[in-house]
C-alpha cells in the first residue's frame, strides 16, 4: 500500500474552502484581468485564499482579492470553482476554490500584500495562455463570457 493509504483509502483528509476573484475591466475590444506573479515559484495566478472561520465564499473572495491586489473590488456573480487535492505534512487536503467575477472600484496595485511579488493587469486572452493552472484559465474564460453578456 502507498504511504498515507489504508485499504485503498486515504488517511486523514482535511477539507479546505477558499475563494478568489476574476477582476475584469474593458480594454479596447476585449478585457484585461488582474493576475499575480510569484517569482520564486514562477507561478502566475488569480488572487485567492482560504476562508476564515464564519466567512462566506463571497466574503472570502472580496477580502482575499483586496488584500492580494491592493484594489477595492465590487462583487459579481460566481463564475466557477476549482477542486484539487494535495498532501502536506502527512495529511490529504481536498480544496475547493470558489471564483467570482469582480470589478475594480479603486485602490492601487502597488498596495498588494506579500502573497505576490507583483500584480498587474493583463489581456484576458494572454492570461488564459499564461496562467500556471489550467483550471484558472478556464475560470477566466468563463468570466469573460459572463461579462460579454
Amino acid at each position: 500500500m502507498a504511504a498515507g493509504e489504508t485499504g485503498g483509502r486515504r488517511a486523514a483528509t482535511r477539507r479546505v474552502v477558499a475563494a478568489g476573484g476574476v477582476v475584469l475591466r474593458r480594454a479596447g475590444a476585449g478585457f484585461e484581468v488582474v493576475v499575480g506573479h510569484c517569482s520564486d515559484t514562477r507561478v502566475l495566478s488569480l488572487p485567492k485564499g482560504r476562508a476564515e472561520a464564519g466567512e462566506t465564499p463571497e466574503e472570502t473572495a472580496v477580502r482575499e482579492v483586496q488584500e492580494e491586489t491592493g484594489l477595492q473590488v465590487g462583487l459579481g456573480r460566481k463564475v466557477g470553482e476549482t477542486r484539487y487535492s494535495f498532501r502536506r505534512a502527512g495529511t490529504w487536503h481536498d480544496k475547493t476554490v470558489h471564483f467570482f467575477l469582480m470589478s475594480s472600484a479603486g485602490g492601487d496595485l502597488a498596495l498588494h500584500d506579500r502573497e505576490f511579488d507583483s500584480v498587474e493587469w493583463m489581456g484576458a486572452s494572454e492570461a488564459t495562455g499564461r496562467l500556471t493552472y489550467p483550471n484558472e484559465a478556464r475560470i477566466v474564460a468563463a468570466a469573460v463570457s459572463v461579462a460579454e453578456d
